[in-house]
């Protein structure tokens, strides 16, 4: 058979075209196609080539799979375009994070079914210890494939993100998503109700679904809130059926999501929660409380029983100055919140940029789009909006009108999505014409809509044209004050001009891309740049003061600085045998944490010895020359950024030995307040990767450690030591 030949495809296509035939609208030439298309592939399929009958049925079920799934991702074309042994690599690092997916699933699915239930607690024991081996092993196995083949995980994650926009949640899971989606799942284990609040648009309901699917393998029921619902919209009311022996009418109870759930053991989402009247939210104050095996009495129905797996999620914008018609939460429901909410933010600019690249994918992976749009103006539509959702949630960059914020105008996701699929259509049509100006068309939509204040719309065309958008269109043109944003003719013609500039970009060249510098590309050019402009290329760089480091990481694009107030950023500590030797082993570490600065006042969190002896890294020199750097609040990528300019300028991460050794030997260096001294350096610690730290809190000692995929404050200072 042909490489081009599908069973399951001509299928498909041959019932469109009795489609078209019956509607009318068949076109001659397609027809005529189609059916060269079906007659090859009947020549060319024989059961003989495929041993039986059974194997050729198998052949054809993989061809509609590999057909439906094609529809998102030809993951054969990606693989002949990869070559075999990066395809190889890809379906190897797909395989092995799906594994970890489930194994992280598994044991989160099994730490929940042991709440409060002691049986299952005993017999569950031995299997969360493996899970817990089985889970590090993995995690570091992925963690060490990851930092040697960065762009066949980006490549890789690309992919994620399409398939999971395109499919059922369409939901892509960033970093940021993952985040939350380990964090719902971490509250949820002990069958609380879960509570998610946050600006709209934000993907809280999304979240809800993929964490309720994840949890118990079964879709959520859902209850879609508003002023209206009723009792009966909830649990369920009685009706009129049919009887399956007798085929009478009789009356019987048509059960509502939140019943339906009780008894199926399923997770209930209550989407825009605070829509709902306050007598409506008082009436699930009695649910919120059942354990499995519970029963509650419904009207209409008698008692229920709770199922096993059996949860409710809450999704909500508060009452607030832009939410002033949603209800407050009562007291009573919103003490069993109090533990278990989460508020959810917008995605960064880096995020939004790999999920609209994600939407502009075509299925096998390449991209067609001119580089002035995919350097500029995409990256500039990701910088527009995080400011516009910034000036939304209160806090406004630069003067564009003062600290008042947008009342009502905001862009998200949803709005990307519009656009995108928008400009999808256009292409199929061949009626995009330049993307720069098909974009400003489709800004200026809601910025002409009235529902808008005039200050809303004025305040986000600003934003927009602040960044360089909107230069195909005047102001008054949208209805916007003249003075709104200026309009410059040839400025307009020359992105226009650049717009139309079409470049075919492959998998590997889109997985390059690298706009926000989260990746490392730019400053691995910019290290080599750096590197040929030294002034002595025979210089030592580990030598160099704090003022040089400084420079260096300036030159490298870094906000990062040495903190001169901490020993004016650089210092040497030497270790003491005896404190050496204690160090040898996670037992003499901790001990040797206690006693220093004379015993005083101190505290560790287990997870940081919490491992087998045999990851214990030993000290391998007794003298370490440090450098301390500030860098302000931090996301994970920013700190790999750091570490790769650290390395440039001849400085490693310390082990976690080395920084215990220096909270030890230099007590006075734990006594600045509220400062976090970590290495950076990660491990598997409590089942998550996470990097340890010391600091000082009024004249307690902490040594714990620090999840690796959160934000972190600017009063971290990050600990190297010169290689």
């Amino acid at each position: 058979m042909s490489e081009k030949s599908n069973f399951h495809k001509i299928h498909e296509e041959r019932n469109a075209l009795r489609e078209l035939d019956i509607k009318g609208e068949l076109v001659l030439p397609i027809e005529q196609e189609i059916k060269n298309s079906a007659e090859e592939a009947h020549a060319e399929f024989h059961i003989k080539d495929f041993g039986n009958l059974s194997n050729a049925k198998q052949e054809v079920r993989y061809q509609r799979e590999r057909f439906r799934t094609g529809l998102i991702i030809d993951h054969e074309a990606i693989s002949k375009a990869l070559g075999d042994k990066e395809s190889e690599l890809l379906a190897q690092i797909q395989e092995k994070s799906s594994v970890l997916v489930a194994t992280i699933a598994s044991r989160a699915r099994k730490l929940r079914e042991m709440t409060g239930n002691p049986k299952k607690t005993e017999l569950y024991k031995a299997l969360i210890r493996a899970l817990n081996v089985d889970l590090e092993l993995k995690q570091t196995e992925l963690h060490t494939l990851q930092n040697e083949n960065s762009k066949i995980f980006r490549i890789k994650d690309l992919i994620m993100y399409r398939e999971g926009l395109f499919e059922k949640g369409h939901i892509a899971e960033v970093p940021s998503v993952q985040v939350y989606l380990r964090k719902i799942e971490e509250a949820m284990i002990e069958g609380k109700p879960m509570f998610l609040h946050g600006p709209t648009g934000t993907g809280k309901t999304s979240l809800a679904i993929r964490t309720a699917e994840k949890l118990t393998g079964k879709d959520p029921e859902i209850v879609y809130c508003n002023p209206q619902t009723k009792e009966s919209n909830i649990f369920g009311k009685t009706g009129i059926g049919i009887d399956e022996k007798t085929e009478k009418q009789v009356t019987q109870f048509d059960y509502g999501p939140l019943v339906r759930a009780m008894r199926e053991g399923k997770v209930v989402i209550f989407d825009e929660f605070t829509a709902l009247p306050k007598d409506m939210m008082v009436m699930l104050k009695g649910i919120m409380n059942a354990k499995v095996g519970d029963t509650r009495t419904i009207t209409g129905d008698g008692e229920v029983t709770i199922a096993e797996g059996f949860q409710m999620i809450f999704t909500a914008n508060l009452k607030s100055e832009k939410n002033q018609e949603r209800q407050d939460i009562p007291p009573e429901m919103a003490n069993e919140f109090a533990q278990n909410n989460l508020e959810v933010a917008y995605q960064n600019e880096d995020e939004s940029y790999s999920i609209m690249l994600a939407r502009l994918l075509h299925q096998d992976g390449t991209l067609d789009m001119s580089k002035h749009d995919i350097d500029v103006t995409l990256p500039k539509l990701c910088t527009a909006i995080a400011n516009i959702q910034k000036a939304y949630t209160g806090r406004v960059e630069g003067n564009l009108g003062g600290n008042e914020g947008l009342k009502k105008l905001v862009f998200n996701q949803r709005t990307v999505e519009n656009i995108l699929s928008r400009w999808r259509t256009a292409c199929a049509t061949d009626e995009e014409g330049d993307f720069v100006t098909f974009l400003d068309t489709q800004l200026a939509i809601p910025l002409t809509f009235k529902e808008y204040s005039e200050k809303d719309r004025v305040l986000a065309a600003k934003i927009l044209a602040g960044q360089g958008l909107l230069s195909t269109v005047r102001a008054q043109d949208i209805g916007l004050p003249h003075d709104t944003f200026s309009f410059n003719a040839q400025s307009s013609v020359d992105a226009m001009k650049k717009s139309t500039d079409i470049k075919h970009y492959t998998l590997k060249e889109v997985a390059d891309l690298d706009p926000f510098e989260k990746r490392g590309g730019k400053a691995k050019a910019d290290v080599a740049a750096l590197v040929a402009g030294l002034p002595n290329p025979e210089v030592n760089v580990g030598t160099l003061d704090a003022s040089e480091i400084h420079r260096i990481l300036k030159s490298l694009g870094s906000p990062a600085t040495p903190d001169t107030t901490i020993e004016g950023g650089l210092f040497t500590f030497e270790i003491d045998p005896q404190t050496a030797e204690a160090l040898e082993t996670p037992e003499g570490a901790k001990q040797t944490f206690k006693d220093a600065d004379g015993g005083s006042t101190h505290y560790f969190g287990t997870d940081v010895f919490d491992i087998r002896v045999d990851q214990w890294e030993p000290l391998t020199t007794t003298t370490l020359d440090t450098c301390i750097i500030e860098h302000g609040e931090t996301t994970p990528l920013e700190r790999q950024k750091l570490i790769a300019d650290m390395d440039t300028a001849g400085y490693r991460l310390p082990t976690r030995t080395e920084l215990i050794a220096l909270a030890v030997t230099r007590p006075d260096i734990n006594k600045i307040p509220n400062k976090y001294f970590t290495t950076l350096k990660e491990y598997t610690l409590d089942g998550s990767l996470q990097a340890p730290i010391f600091r000082l809190v009024v004249s307690n000692r902490y040594l714990r450690a620090l999840d690796v995929d959160s934000g972190w404050s600017d009063g971290c200072r990050f600990v190297f030591v010169r290689k």
